[in-house]
């Protein structure tokens, strides 16, 4: 595979835009896909290539559906999976403006203005219906042209999370085997948490890193790359394990717009419950073999959700980061 360089990215944009481009650099992204930001004289862009040549069609697909919601999110500019004039697929989208919400030193007030913004757009994607649960299958969604999990239900896709994760997890040393049997009975016994017949469409990784907020506040969100049709919920949980002091203002404005029934709240805070478990345990089991920088609030999470009144295992954790 050869390296992508500067060069290529030059050649590539002025043969479609037809103008020329400035400030062409590349950021950090998710292997295998490499991400390269770059301005015209109008405004900047980022183009999205898929380095296992597996089409950003879904991304693509999601992207058009949330802006038909109005939802503020990156506009695509140029898709390609034909392979011909360059080596790789790839997407071309506009950057959103401003900065992401975790960079920015805000007032009380202008956080929770923000969040409830970000409360209803996040409600508005949870509007689009999907095929399936779980992760986004890119064959599947292409077949059927909409958002597709690989699995037909919602407990077969929890049952399988943690089938392939705990014992990862109990190789790793983070948990024991005994706490994973135990997980596995507590999951177990709240079977109404995966009651929803009906997958909508999810960010699949929703924190103040995808809030973007300008001048004018609320810009939109990015970063569709862990989608999925899931139970809307799931979001809310992932935003809630991370940002718990932010939780509520999200609620409010997601409350606002949600269409799914939320007449009992025991049931909705009993899936915030179980989903922010499954998915400390789905993130820490990934990320400790890929950042696991990014790993430890999952670890910490997890912890102190099994040993509530029991300090943290330091041995996986800087001391720092529990400061």
């Amino acid at each position: 595979m050869e390296k992508i360089t500067k060069t290529d990215i030059d050649n590539l944009l002025q043969t479609y835009l037809k103008r020329k481009v400035y400030e062409i650099e590349q950021v950090k992204s998710q292997p295998p896909n490499e991400v390269w930001r770059f301005k015209t004289d109008v405004r900047y862009y980022y183009i999205k290539i898929s380095l296992d040549h597996i089409p950003f069609y879904t991304e693509k697909w999601v992207i058009e559906h949330l802006a038909e919601k109005n939802v503020r999110v990156p506009r695509p500019v140029i898709y390609d999976d034909s392979e011909i004039t360059f080596q790789y697929p790839f997407f071309v989208i506009t950057a959103i403006d401003g900065q992401p919400f975790s960079t920015l030193s805000l007032a009380k007030s202008e956080q929770a203005f923000i969040i409830t913004r970000a409360g209803k757009d996040l409600a508005r994607m949870h509007h689009i219906h999907t095929r399936g649960f779980g992760w986004c299958s890119n064959e599947l969604s292409r077949k059927y042209r909409i958002v597709c999990g690989y699995d037909d239900d919602l407990q077969t896709v929890l049952h399988n999370a943690l089938h392939e994760h705990l014992p990862l997890l109990c190789n790793a040393n983070i948990i024991t085997n005994s706490e994973a049997e135990w997980i596995k009975t507590y999951i177990a016994s709240h079977p109404s948490v995966h009651s929803l017949k009906q997958g909508r469409l999810v960010h699949g990784d929703y924190d103040l890193l995808h809030i973007f907020a300008a001048k004018y506040g609320y810009s939109g969100m990015i970063d569709f790359g862990n989608k999925m049709s899931m139970d809307p919920v799931w979001d809310i949980a992932n935003f809630h394990m991370l940002h718990p002091g932010l939780s509520e203002y999200l609620i409010k404005g997601w409350r606002e717009e949600i269409d799914i029934d939320l007449s009992d709240p025991k049931l909705f805070h009993e899936k915030i419950d179980v989903f922010s478990l499954i998915i400390a345990i789905v993130k820490s089991s990934w990320l400790i073999h890929h950042n696991f920088q990014k790993a430890k609030p999952y670890i910490t999470y997890l912890q102190r959700y099994i040993h509530p009144h029991q300090p943290i295992n330091r041995n996986f954790l800087d001391i720092d980061f529990l400061e």
